[in-house]
């Protein structure tokens, strides 16, 4: 290995470098790993593109070079994008899309049993809740869109269902994903704001815990450690951010913004604290007793129909139910090893209310 790297010219060592440290590495144009999360895409058929046909400013860039996955120009014709994590939101591209008499038509499928929605679309219309059609200003070029779930989900599967020129791969390496939780331990994930965005930046759309310690880095302003998360960020016993380090935490979901931003009271969200505390969201459910060591009540305000999972804090799915018209629900955690879990309550509407279940 040693001989291989140095065989290389300094500016492929310095890019190398650079892409494993902001948590992205591409393999090929068909293999990538983005932030943690390795992407492989399948196709029906392979094609040769060439960036510079594209006439599109889509966000993130789909553009590569070599040969990629396509769907050919055949109704059941389909590109595949498989994540290696689950993952509740991805804005991910297509390459060599067509608006012209044969107007290229595109259905969007996943897995994982979640309701699908599409949003932030660019150069694409949504119509029918997963079908994007291209609507380019120019007659070619490349599109976006954002894939979300109410659960997580492991592939994104595009369609040719519109039987005309069809559909390219995008680059994986630019695709822009959303985890469902994050776990930081120390001294493994202790962190200051030297790190890079991928790093010091964590975004997630359940909720992240952590133990790990912020350490003093640079003295920028504005240019600090944050984790924010849709229900929660829990600072748990031996989390600290040292005196001088610059950290923040609250409850949002995923954003895709990489700046370093606090939030005040003033704007609904509590400001980040040194010490061990809890950032929630507002809760429609509630359990009792927590901690406990066998039975706990989940409690609703009325009459439900529910999904409820428990995660462990590695992510792991340890208990999932679909309750009908209940308002209240007894749980046997008996069986649990002691510690902390995670609880999901989905209502009919997709909505997500999480708490923290305690096992003694």
């Amino acid at each position: 290995m040693k001989k291989l790297i140095f065989r290389r010219s300094k500016i492929v060592i310095l890019l190398t470098f650079l892409l494993n440290l902001i948590g992205i590495q591409c393999f090929s144009q068909v293999n990538c790993l983005n932030n943690g999360v390795n992407i492989t895409i399948t196709g029906s058929t392979t094609s040769p593109y060439s960036p510079s046909a594209s006439t599109t400013v889509c966000l993130p860039d789909s553009a590569f070079t070599g040969v990629g996955f396509y769907t050919g120009n055949t109704a059941t014709g389909v590109v595949t994008y498989t994540f290696s994590q689950p993952i509740t939101s991805a804005t991910v591209t297509y390459s060599a899309v067509n608006l012209t008499a044969d107007t290229d038509v595109g259905q969007i499928t996943i897995n994982g049993g979640g309701t699908l929605t599409l949003t932030n679309p660019c150069g694409v219309a949504i119509t029918g809740g997963n079908t994007l059609t291209c609507n380019l200003a120019n007659a070619f070029g490349d599109v976006s869109v954002t894939v979300n779930s109410t659960l997580p989900f492991t592939t994104i599967t595009l369609t040719n269902i519109g039987d005309h020129t069809g559909w390219v791969q995008g680059n994986p390496c630019n695709f822009i994903l959303c985890l469902p939780t994050e776990t930081l331990i120390s001294p493994l994930d202790d962190m200051n704001n030297n790190f890079a965005n991928g790093f010091k930046l964590i975004e997630r759309s359940n909720w992240i815990s952590a133990s790990n310690i912020i350490n003093i880095g640079n003295n920028n302003l504005l240019d600090g450690v944050v984790y924010h998360a849709a229900n929660f960020v829990d600072l748990t016993p031996g989390f600290d951010a040292v005196f001088g380090s610059q950290f923040a935490a609250y409850p949002e979901g995923c954003t895709g913004n990489t700046s370093f931003v606090y939030k005040h009271q003033n704007n609904g969200i509590r400001s980040e604290s040194y010490h061990p505390s809890v950032f929630e969201s507002n809760m429609s459910f509630q359990l009792y007793p927590n901690p406990s060591t066998d039975l706990v009540e989940l409690l609703m305000q009325n009459n439900m129909s529910i999904k409820v999972l428990i995660f462990s804090l590695d992510g792991k799915i340890i208990f999932e139910k679909s309750l009908q018209d209940k308002s209240s629900y007894q749980l046997d955690v008996s069986q649990f090893e002691k510690g902390i879990y995670i609880v999901n309550v989905i209502s009919d509407d997709g909505q997500i209310h999480t708490e923290k279940l305690i096992k003694n």
